[in-house]
Formats: C-alpha cells, sequence, structure tokens
C-alpha cells in the first residue's frame, strides 16, 4: 500500500501536535516525517501500514489534538 496526498496532509497535521516548529527547529512535517521518513518507515516495517491508515482515517477531519489525545 502508499498513502496519497490526503492521508499524508492528516499525518502531517498529526505529527505536528506531537513536535511543533520551535526555538529555530522546524516541525516533524517540515523535517519530512510525512513524506522520506514515513516512506523509511514502512520500508523496514510494511506490517504497520494498515494500523496506520486506520489511524488516520479516524483523525481525518477532526482536530488534531483531540486525535492525538484519543
Amino acid at each position: 500500500m502508499s498513502f496519497d496526498h490526503n492521508e499524508r496532509m492528516v499525518l502531517a497535521r498529526l505529527v505536528d501536535v506531537l513536535i511543533p516548529a520551535g526555538d529555530g527547529f522546524p516541525s516533524a512535517s517540515e523535517a519530512g516525517v510525512c513524506r522520506e521518513g514515513l516512506d523509511a518507515v514502512l520500508a523496514a516495517r510494511p506490517d504497520l501500514d494498515a494500523s496506520l491508515k486506520d489511524v488516520l482515517r479516524k483523525a481525518a477531519g477532526g482536530e488534531p489534538t483531540q486525535a492525538i489525545e484519543d
């Protein structure tokens, strides 16, 4: 499976809650977590694909902070 643009955007909103930009450092999404970072993780652990897609599906359209708390 691959992650489409919309799924990567949902992931970007979630990871930026966990790792926001600050003190001259980029946020997680600015650092590429949702692009090459995600691709590298899934290349090493393809078994995480379906679970992550499920998390992103549940979080889509919602408030990112609430999705992280849930």
